[in-house]
């Protein structure tokens, strides 16, 4: 597993609560296109590929939300951020966790997101569209090639974290 640190920047008046986007091509051990979307053929390699993807998905999704749970949050609410949103299941995770997944939802990665939250934390994130040997990069879509804001290049990290930020003062 990754190791994950993150601190709670704003005053904390009441039990910490933390906002996870949860996204696959970032994950330990993701590397191809073929473990990123479920196979049409559920006897095909790929299936194969995406399950054992989708189950390392789910257990750092599951290990980051304890250890936030030791470390003294009392509410995690996981984004399942990745393709078709319908990665995760709720009885992978610990049983204090709220899970978002599907589509559609109104902000996708961000869905759910407000200014209650006191932290984000991105899990699975991966190199933005045109990262110079970037593992499965992209932002968003296969067919966005940039995103700008006033004129810098962002992923989906970038943007995400501004509007975590901007819009709800919640910090990364």
């Amino acid at each position: 597993f990754r190791l994950c640190f993150f601190a709670f920047r704003k005053p904390i008046h009441h039990t910490p609560s933390s906002f996870f986007q949860v996204t696959g091509e970032g994950i330990c051990g993701v590397v191809s296109p073929l473990q990123c979307f479920p196979a049409k053929n559920p006897q095909a390699v790929s299936a194969t590929a995406y399950d054992q993807a989708v189950a390392q998905m789910a257990a750092e999704a599951s290990f980051v939300c304890q250890c936030a749970f030791d470390l003294g949050a009392t509410h995690i609410t996981v984004n399942d951020a990745h393709g078709y949103m319908t990665n995760l299941a709720l009885s992978q995770l610990p049983d204090r966790v709220t899970l978002i997944s599907g589509k559609p939802k109104t902000c996708a990665m961000s869905a759910g997101l407000d200014v209650s939250y006191d932290a984000v934390l991105f899990l699975g994130y991966h190199a933005k569209a045109g990262t110079q040997c970037g593992v499965l990069a992209h932002t968003f879509h296969d067919k966005i090639y940039d995103a700008s804001i006033n004129g810098t290049s962002y992923g989906e990290a970038g943007i995400n974290a501004l509007y975590a930020s901007l819009v709800h003062q919640v910090p990364l």
